[in-house]
Parts: C-alpha cells; structure tokens; sequence
C-alpha cells in the first residue's frame, strides 16, 4: 500500500454508508469534509430511508485517499461514475485498515450512533 504524501490542510473524511433501501452488499464509498451533513444531503426523497454512517476514515489529503479505495474496489463498483460498491462491511473495513496505516489515519466504526476508534 502506497502512502499517499501528507498535507494536514486537507484534512477530510472519506466514509462508507448503507442505506436499508438498498441491497445490504451495496455501499456507498464517499469523501466530504462533513459526513454528517453528506448524510443528510444524500437521505432526500430520492430514497425511502436515510443512510448510515458505517465506517469513517479520517486522513490528510482525503481527496487522494478515497480515489485508492475506489481504485482498489473497482471491480467492486457498481456503475461506473457513481459511488457504489457490492462489497460487504466486512470487505471495506478491512481495505479501510489497510488505508489507515499507510497514510496514518484514524478509522471510526459507527457503533449506536456514536464513533468508536478502530486500531488498523
């Protein structure tokens, strides 16, 4: 795993969300520097549920480390240009961890509501 070059004024979150609308192997993997209100942006009327926060990744250069991630799930993706993978929690997490310790970042787990550190 490549470190991807630290720059602590772009500092982000990149994220993965579920939605129960959607099959449980579809996640969406995003970047924002609010997972909460790209939450509350992406739960519209579009969809009948809202999504959850299921993992956060907090990382320099947030914008580079989510185009890892999309690239190392690529075939993953489940239409091109969208953001959407058919991979199990199980699966991003452990490509999360990966991630994490390459580019020391602090990974969360949603956990009731509440993050919980990960140690990758």
């Amino acid at each position: 795993m490549a470190k991807i070059s630290n720059n602590p004024s772009n500092r982000g979150y990149v994220y993965v969300l579920s939605n129960p609308s959607f099959p449980a192997k579809f996640l969406k993997i995003g970047q924002s520097h609010s997972v909460t209100q790209r939450r509350k942006s992406l739960s519209n009327t579009s969809v009948p549920f809202p999504f959850v926060i299921e993992l956060i990744l907090e990382v320099d250069n947030y914008v580079a480390v989510e185009k890892v991630i999309h690239s190392m799930l690529s075939l993953q993706r489940v239409v091109q240009k969208k953001e959407f993978f058919a991979v199990s929690m199980k699966q991003a997490l452990i490509e999360f961890k990966k991630v994490a310790k390459a580019n020391n970042g602090i990974l969360y787990k949603m956990i009731k509501g509440k993050k919980t550190q990960i140690i990758p």
